[in-house]
């Protein structure tokens, strides 16, 4: 009688798990926050920071295009183009998108010489009050960071500014 007993709770956990599993929601496969379209892009340099110092540098506006695609909502890539001239790739990585640029001679040394600077553009969705609403394709918020390599110009420390950043869809 007991091995009856135990054998009939046996299968109730087992359809209980099993109409519990059926019940669980789905992710949205459908959520697409790939970025197609034209953008002006504000880097607000009168909040700049350099070496972590608030200096102000140029306001800097500017268009991008972006023709991206995404293979799930995690991952995504394509390129911008910009009104600048350049076009790079763009990736979207652990719920924000990155655009990354080198320039050559970014960095003016007193000696005359040049360093190069690296430009990464991080950003995601938000809404208007600027907390993240990564489903939000129209209005996109992040930091605009160049950084120059460490001893250049005789510093040890690499130079960096950094500013913030402003996508709106037009």
């Amino acid at each position: 009688m007991r091995g009856r007993t135990i054998a009939a709770g046996v299968a109730a956990i087992a359809v209980g798990t099993v109409a519990g599993l059926a019940a669980v929601p789905t992710a949205n496969a459908d959520l697409d926050i790939a970025l197609n379209g034209t953008y002006r892009v504000i880097s607000n340099g009168e909040w700049a920071k350099t070496n972590e110092v608030y200096m102000d540098e140029a306001v800097q506006v500017s268009m991008w295009t972006f023709a991206t695609s995404c293979t799930d909502a995690q991952t995504c890539s394509g390129t911008v183009s910009s009104d600048k001239g350049w076009t790079v790739p763009a990736e979207y990585r652990v719920n924000r998108w990155l655009v990354r640029l080198q320039h050559p001679n970014w960095l003016r040394c007193p000696d005359g010489s040049t360093a190069p600077g690296y430009q990464s553009f991080r950003f995601n969705g938000v809404d208007g009050s600027g907390q993240i609403d990564i489903d939000n394709l129209q209005l996109l918020a992040g930091f605009d960071r160049t950084e120059g390599p460490g001893g250049a110009c005789g510093r040890n420390t690499p130079t960096v500014i950094e500013m913030p950043l402003r996508l709106d869809r037009v």
